[in-house]
This record gives C-alpha cells, sequence and structure tokens, in this order.
C-alpha cells in the first residue's frame, strides 16, 4: 500500500494544551460518528512529546482515544512509558492502561498490569518500582505491591514488599508517603540498598518527621548482614537568632558477654548574639577510631576537630576567640599527640585611608596549645601592613 501521509491539527481539552499532529499509513474519518481511525506506523506528535502505536482511534464528540496493539511514548528529557492498550475519556481526565511500563530519565521505572486514572488520582495494579537501572545495576532491588494509589500530593501502598535479587526481605501491609512534589510532609522516603566490605549488604529505610517549616528529623534505620541494626538522624532546625545542624549514628557490637555502644556525632550551630556579635559551635566526636570507617562516615580522615567561640564585626574591625579540641583517628597513636588551642585569638583593623588612598591595616593573633603530655606552648604575633593603591593608565 502506498504510504499516505495526512496531517490533522486539532485542540482536543486543556489537559493536552497544544495541537496533535498525527501521520499513519491510513487514516479514514467518519463524518456521522465523528470517529478517526488511524492504521499502521501511527507517529502522533504534540510538542516534543511522541506516541508511536499500530492502531487508534479518536472520537472527536466525546474526546475519548483508544490506541491497542502496543503503544510506545516518548517524552523530552528521556522519560519514556509503554502499555499495551490504553483508552481516554474527556481528553485525559480519565484513562485505562493495561500492562504498563514507566522508564525514568534518571534510571528508575515503573511496571503494573493496569493503570487507572481519573482528573489527579492515578491506581496502579501489580506495580513494582526501583530506582536502580534494571539492566545495569549490580544490586537488583524493587519494591512491589498489590496497588498503589495516588491522591493529591500522597502515595499510598496496600500489601508492600520490599525485595533483593526477587527475594521479599520486608513486608507492611499499609503504606503512604508523599509525592516528590509534594511540599514537605511526615512519612516514609525510600529505601536505601548497598554492600560494601565491612557491613555486607545493608538496607536503610528513613522516615521523615516534619515538626514545623523551620524543624524537621530525618530517622534512618538500618540493617546489615554483617553488624546488624543501626540507627542513624539528621536534625535540623532554624531560630530567628540561629540555627543547628546535627547528624548521627549509634549502634551496639556485642562479642562474648561484652556489649560495646558505638556511635558518631556531628553538630554545627550559630547563635546571632547582637548585630555584631555571634557565637558557634561545631561539635565532632567518635566512639572510637574505626567506626566512621567501617560505616563509610568521612572516610579517611585523620582526626575529628571540634571548635567553639565568637567572633564580631564592626567597622573595618574583625575579632574571633576560638577554642580548639581533637580527636586522633589514626592507628597507634592517642590523643595526648594532638593540642587543645585554649583560645586562639585574632583581630584584624583596616584604619580610615589617607587623602591618597592609602591605608594601614593591623593583624594582631595568640594561641596557647596544651599538650596533655607536653605541657603548654604560648605564642603572640602581629604585622602592621600599608597599602597603596595605583591606577595605571590602562586600568
Amino acid at each position: 500500500m502506498k504510504k499516505l501521509f495526512l496531517l490533522l491539527s486539532f485542540f482536543v481539552s486543556p489537559v493536552f494544551g497544544e495541537p496533535i499532529t498525527i501521520t499513519a499509513d491510513e487514516i479514514t474519518f467518519d463524518h456521522n460518528t465523528g470517529v478517526v481511525k488511524a492504521e499502521g506506523g501511527i507517529q502522533a506528535h504534540q510538542g516534543k512529546t511522541t506516541l508511536s502505536a499500530p492502531h487508534a482511534e479518536y472520537e472527536t464528540k466525546t474526546k475519548g482515544f483508544t490506541s491497542w496493539g502496543g503503544v510506545h511514548v516518548q517524552k523530552e528529557g528521556g522519560e519514556s512509558f509503554y502499555t499495551e492498550s490504553i483508552h481516554t475519556e474527556d481528553g485525559l481526565y480519565k484513562a485505562q492502561m493495561d500492562q504498563f511500563e514507566l522508564n525514568l530519565s534518571d534510571g528508575a521505572s515503573v511496571e503494573a498490569k493496569g493503570v487507572e486514572k481519573e482528573g489527579e488520582d492515578l491506581v496502579l495494579m501489580d506495580p513494582s518500582y526501583t530506582a536502580c537501572n534494571r539492566a545495569e545495576c549490580p544490586l537488583t532491588w524493587e519494591v512491589r505491591a498489590k496497588k498503589i494509589s495516588k491522591n493529591g500530593d500522597s502515595l499510598s501502598y496496600k500489601h508492600a514488599w520490599l525485595n533483593l535479587w526477587g527475594v521479599p526481605i520486608f513486608y507492611t501491609p499499609y503504606l503512604s508517603h508523599p509525592t516528590p512534589k509534594a511540599k514537605r510532609q511526615s512519612g516514609l522516603l525510600f529505601p536505601q540498598v548497598g554492600s560494601t566490605a565491612d557491613l555486607g549488604t545493608y538496607v536503610k529505610i528513613p522516615y521523615y518527621l516534619v515538626f514545623s517549616p523551620t524543624h524537621d528529623l530525618t530517622l534512618l534505620p538500618m540493617t546489615t548482614t554483617e553488624e546488624g541494626e543501626a540507627l542513624g538522624f539528621q536534625h535540623r532546625k532554624n531560630f530567628r537568632f540561629g540555627q543547628t545542624r546535627t547528624e548521627g549514628l549509634y549502634t551496639q557490637t556485642k562479642s562474648y558477654d561484652n556489649q560495646t555502644d558505638r556511635w558518631h556525632v556531628s553538630s554545627d550551630n550559630i547563635v546571632n548574639l547582637t548585630p555584631v556579635w555571634r557565637g558557634f559551635l561545631n561539635f565532632n566526636r567518635t566512639s572510637d577510631d574505626t567506626f566512621m570507617r567501617k560505616y563509610d562516615i568521612k572516610e579517611n580522615v585523620p582526626y575529628l576537630e571540634t571548635r567553639g567561640g565568637f567572633e564580631g564585626l564592626w567597622n573595618r574591625s574583625y575579632l574571633t576567640l576560638r577554642v580548639h579540641d581533637f580527636q586522633d583517628l589514626r592507628p597507634d597513636t592517642t590523643d595526648e599527640e594532638l593540642p587543645q588551642i585554649l583560645p586562639d585569638l585574632n583581630y584584624q583593623r583596616a584604619f580610615d585611608p589617607f587623602a591618597n588612598g592609602s591605608f594601614f591595616s593591623l593583624n594582631l593573633n595568640t594561641a596557647s596549645l596544651n599538650y596533655n603530655n607536653n605541657g603548654t606552648q604560648s605564642r603572640v604575633t602581629g604585622d602592621v601592613h600599608w597599602t597603596q593603591p595605583f591606577l595605571m593608565s590602562n586600568g
């Protein structure tokens, strides 16, 4: 059959928004019923979205669209989906699809035996989801369920399983979490699955808690095949006069009759005291020198530094008063080899410029280093600079 290219441009409903251009081997239009039929090599284009199918019908009166025999849709940005058949009513307000496959641009994919849509609500029957590219991911994992429902900005699961290499390892009869486009809401986040030499295979199932627009907490329960269970957390809070950010991880190690608490905490805090002065505390500590390496927290860091103090900025002056404390993480060393800096005082001042633009600046610094095994060492330094700007002919 000689290939016939027929261009149809029409506006269907506000859901589509743009005219659709269709090419096919054969297209017919029944004036009595208002039905457009397309057969063979169908290509439908709307903006940068393309639909390919062997058979399609469009009812101009009811704005209903039906396609079968394998429908493939390619969207801008790499996203695509495939379905054996699709039927829509009133534009895209209602839709049904069989054997649905959705592939996102980041490698994530969704598969379902059926999809039903009405307005903004969506239901997937017997779906499975993975954020890992099914063809390339070395650790195959997926979330399966009997049904997933999208209502507004919320996703709910019925009889959901987390599978590793096809083996179910976690089950819940009901699960709900917000969609990526939703405003901040409390709920479960997507699981994190991985594997390391020290931990073996691990699974994290984060739970996000929202207390206020400026306060939230993420709990990170973790189970591993080699080291048992652990609990991590991330806490954030903004005040009118400052902010705090804290994260950590805690576990217990059992050996024979002993039970050892192992942990790591890192916290950054800022408090605005006045328009000129503010205080700060950066706290970093761990239970032992191997815990962070085992759990891949700031790997290969030789020491942890905790520091706090005050700083002020006014006119042409800047002053900081800081104390420093260190925890040694190197093997075969102790904290006695690292100093405590009590305190570190630094003052900088730029004086008013002269008529020719030149000016003097002053920098003073004093520090006291306290070693547990070698006493105290102190130093005081200072310098004065004179700066003369020059403007050359070429700028």
